[in-house]
């Protein structure tokens, strides 16, 4: 009887755990249910925001918190002659040979890192190899994203 006793505590521990770890996988699956809806809607926000950024017909960076190109617009690349994979990635005053390393560009962008402030309409003339002397009108904002990791 005893035996018989211990058998049925057993079974009513397994079902127990059952019932838990069906429990588990409930929630389990509505937290993934959840995080599948949140990456989609995240997707659809970049894309959105992507699709502005292109729509832009003047000459549009997007650089990380270290000066790194995150993204750029057609005309970016269009009016400067320079590709996806020469520009995404680089240092800002890599590109194009270089071309972007301007002593003013410099000191505005670490003044605007410095003081965690933003500028517009800072007038740059600067002479570039291949293309001659353009006028640039830079503006340059922080945005901060949801991770708090900062863009310029």
């Amino acid at each position: 009887m005893s035996s018989n006793e211990e058998l049925q505590s057993v079974n009513e521990e397994l079902e127990t755990s059952k019932e838990e770890l069906q429990s588990a996988v409930e929630e389990l699956s509505t937290t993934n249910e959840e995080l599948r809806r949140r990456n989609i809607d995240l997707k659809q926000s970049q894309t959105y925001a992507e699709g502005i950024v292109e729509t832009v017909h003047s000459p549009l960076l997007v650089l990380t918190s270290n000066l790194q190109v995150r993204m750029a617009n057609k005309a970016f690349y269009q009016t400067f002659k320079l590709t996806h994979e020469k520009t995404e990635g680089s240092f800002i005053y890599e590109l194009g040979d270089n071309a972007w390393e301007i002593p003013s560009l410099r000191e505005h962008l670490n003044d605007l890192l410095a003081k965690k402030s933003n500028y517009k309409d800072f007038e740059l003339k600067h002479f570039f190899p291949g293309l001659g002397e353009l006028v640039l009108d830079v503006n340059a904002y922080k945005l901060l994203r949801d991770d708090n990791s900062n863009e310029l």
